[in-house]
């Protein structure tokens, strides 16, 4: 796998979750632990990599030559 391109998705994706997330806050409701509403660093992380990657591939779909698993780097 291309895992320059990978690596390079992910920090982008860290630095996105780190400039957005927001520590948890203990609730005031008795029998709750957290507010609700409270989005998890990783959930965050997860949803901007995941969007990256989906860019990247509709990018190289209606401009680049090649296929995407070439550019990913995956072997057949």
């Amino acid at each position: 796998m291309n895992s320059e391109l990978i690596n390079r998705l992910a920090l982008e994706a860290g630095e996105y979750a780190n400039a957005v997330w927001t520590p948890p806050v203990r609730s005031k409701v008795t029998g709750e632990i957290w507010e609700p509403g409270h989005v998890g660093w990783h959930a965050i992380f997860q949803e901007k990599y995941a969007e990256l990657i989906v860019r990247e591939c509709a990018t190289l779909a209606y401009d680049g030559p090649g296929g995407i698993l070439e550019h990913f780097g995956v072997e057949e």
